[in-house]
């Protein structure tokens, strides 16, 4: 049986993959591993109905959502650069195929 953590606030933002948590709202994500150095964010629901999205300053009119300062689904967790998976430190995050992916690295 897995183990359920609650992110209530800042302090709670280094996580480990494949636990899972729940957000203020009680909705389920966790952390997947998709090779050494790359996480899928998964969460129970229809995250992308109300999520947040912060875009990178870019000279072109598109945006890129292969380069993304941070993402906050409703209910948390809010990801950006300061968020620690498994020990590692977030240093990119993506969205593409309805779904949120972070890269980490040791730094």
């Amino acid at each position: 049986m897995k183990r359920v953590f609650f992110v209530t606030n800042k302090r709670d933002k280094i996580m480990k993959s494949s636990t899972y948590y729940k957000n203020r709202y009680g909705d389920m994500y966790f952390w997947h591993p998709i090779d050494e150095n790359t996480y899928e964010f998964r969460m129970f629901g229809n995250i992308l109905e109300h999520c947040r999205m912060g875009f990178k300053i870019s000279d072109e009119e598109q945006v890129d959502h292969t380069d993304l300062a941070f993402f906050d689904p409703s209910g948390g967790p809010f990801v950006d650069y300061h968020t620690e998976i498994d020990g590692r430190k977030v240093c990119h995050i993506e969205h593409h195929n309805k779904c949120f992916y972070v890269e980490v690295s040791d730094e």
